[in-house]
């Protein structure tokens, strides 16, 4: 039921409840065929009793104001009454009800009041409690966030990364990291500094998100070197493939603040399958590939073996 519709209900409650008050003290009066209704005078004092307080509860402020309206004017009438009827002491009991009746609507209505405040001083403390629920999980996605991210690069750093071959080990499957060093960085940082350097960082890391994409997770794990994770069983020659798919996006120069950089990389591969069973020696083992392959030369790929 809709608020339109409860109130129409409420209303509908309220009118009811005057009509049968006012017929309720007509019949106790003996307005009407008083042989009749007399005797249950009390009976029907009760039911005019009974339908003010069902108005206040239902009604509120509404309920309460028309029956003091009600009530003051039964007052009214029966003091008429008693004094035109050279103070008759059987009218007393009339009156004597309406103000039980008024002492009780009172009541009932400033609980009514004491619990509607007491409501909404819950709903508003319950609605900061919401908003500092809200700021808290914002905060705590900010942490994550920052947490899982790369500050020079946006992209994920090796937190996320180490995670990500956690999961992996986790689902016993074969999968493969393949670590990129970018070479003659130090010397690019020295010759022409840091800035430099960080942009070279920061074009590189464009080229290799934008490769990788959602198909492979990667990371920026440290300076200048990068990391991505292939699931899935492979041989040497597709993971060649995968790998200079990625050397190919870099061939082109790098426009470097107005410098054209010709920027290669050395890459280290270790599959889980065969170069060790957690996550910091499988991060090791392709670290020491990347090694093997500026050794023999840079720009270029090693497969980790014990050997």
């Amino acid at each position: 039921m809709n608020s339109k519709e409860n109130e129409q209900k409420n209303l509908l409650i309220l009118v009811v409840c005057i009509i049968i008050n006012i017929l309720t003290y007509i019949l106790a009066r003996g307005v009407i065929a008083p042989q009749i209704f007399r005797p249950f005078s009390g009976v029907l004092a009760q039911i005019g009793l009974s339908c003010s307080v069902i108005a206040v509860l239902t009604n509120k402020k509404r309920g309460f104001v028309s029956f003091m309206v009600v009530w003051g004017i039964v007052i009214g009438s029966t003091l008429i009454g008693l004094i035109s009827s050279s103070f008759n002491l059987a009218l007393l009991p009339s009156i004597g009800l309406a103000v039980l009746s008024i002492i009780i609507d009172y009541i009932i209505y400033s609980n009514i009041l004491q619990s509607d405040t007491m409501q909404k001083e819950l709903n508003v403390q319950n609605s900061k409690l919401m908003e500092s629920n809200k700021l808290m999980e914002e905060k705590d996605e900010s942490l994550r966030i920052l947490a899982y991210k790369d500050q020079l690069t946006g992209m994920n750093n090796k937190t996320y990364f180490c995670e990500q071959i956690d999961e992996a080990i986790k689902q016993k499957k074969p999968f493969t990291v393949v670590y990129s060093d970018l070479d003659n960085f130090k010397g690019i940082n020295d010759s022409f500094g840091p800035e430099i350097g960080d942009s070279v960082v920061l074009a590189y890391a464009e080229r290799f998100s934008s490769f990788c994409g959602n198909k492979y997770p990667c990371a920026r794990t440290s300076g200048d070197d990068f990391a991505l994770l292939i699931t899935g069983e492979h041989s040497e020659s597709e993971l060649t493939n995968i790998i200079e798919q990625l050397r190919s996006t870099m061939t082109s120069p790098m426009n470097i603040r107005g410098r054209a950089l010709a920027i290669t990389a050395s890459y280290g591969v270790a599959s889980y399958s065969n170069a060790g069973g957690d996550t910091a020696t499988l991060l090791n083992n392709a670290i020491i590939s990347v090694y093997r392959a500026k050794a023999g030369g840079k720009n270029r790929i090693n497969f980790y073996s014990n050997s």
